[in-house]
């Protein structure tokens, strides 16, 4: 099973950056921004702690 967090932060805060998010989830990050831009390339789900969208 693919783990996507270290489990060392708790995400559920709106005050996180982007760079916290991929500090959290490490070598997964890489594959989080691949589905993000398949699924959501002009970034409509955003509000929360985002990734942002590479295309």
């Amino acid at each position: 099973m693919l783990q996507l967090s270290d489990r060392s932060v708790y995400l559920n805060f709106p005050s996180y950056n982007e760079e916290t998010v991929e500090a959290t989830f490490g070598t997964a990050y890489e594959w989080l921004v691949v589905v993000k831009n398949f699924y959501d390339p002009e970034n409509l789900f955003s509000q929360n702690q985002n990734i942002t969208p590479m295309v």
